[in-house]
């Protein structure tokens, strides 16, 4: 099961080099809208794991946990996003970036070990404040609208892949503007 798990991640550490996702200006093109191909392929990756992770939990095969949303959920992502804005890249694609050579992703993967590590430091004293206080329990969008996880997983990557199609077609490319702050 390992070996598969490593063969899916060289597949997908390819790919991301591949199209440009390992590359600081690429990523900093997409998050001010100027190059929207990696956010294509990201929301591509996530219709396929939609359709993928919820085909194999309908059959059995597969299980979903489904996490409490609390407001450290919140928190957390507005550190992974200015993180992710700021460095230029996310737990994949630093260690793409690392394979590559790159001495930056070296200096962000050592900023978000030691990021991890200070919060399971501080996890105890900030549990109540982020985790307890305000935690809604599982929620989840197949619950929130009635309908069986299956279908609401084709519904969203459905929407997604159809999001993707209309972006692509209706938005002009900005990609020829520069690129100054």
């Amino acid at each position: 099961m390992l070996f598969w798990g490593l063969l899916a991640g060289i597949a997908f550490g390819y790919i991301l080099q591949r199209i440009g996702a390992l590359e600081y200006d690429n990523i900093l093109k997409m998050l001010r809208l100027l190059d929207l191909k990696i956010a294509q392929f990201m929301f591509f990756a996530v219709a396929v794991s939609l359709l993928g992770i919820f085909t194999l939990n309908a059959l059995g095969i597969g299980t979903i946990a489904n996490l409490p949303f609390h407001p450290g959920v919140i928190v957390g992502g507005l550190v992974f996003g200015v993180g992710f804005g700021m460095a230029g890249y996310c737990p994949g694609t630093v260690i793409g970036a690392m394979a590559e050579g790159k001495k930056d992703a070296g200096y962000v993967f050592l900023g978000a070990l030691t990021g991890t590590f200070i919060y399971a430091f501080l996890h105890k004293s900030l549990k109540p404040l982020l985790i307890d206080s305000g935690n809604a329990g599982a929620v989840t969008f197949d619950r929130l609208l009635g309908l069986p996880p299956l279908l609401t997983a084709l519904l969203f990557a459905g929407a997604i892949t159809a999001g993707m199609f209309l972006v692509d077609r209706l938005v002009p490319s900005r990609q020829d503007k520069k690129m100054s702050l």
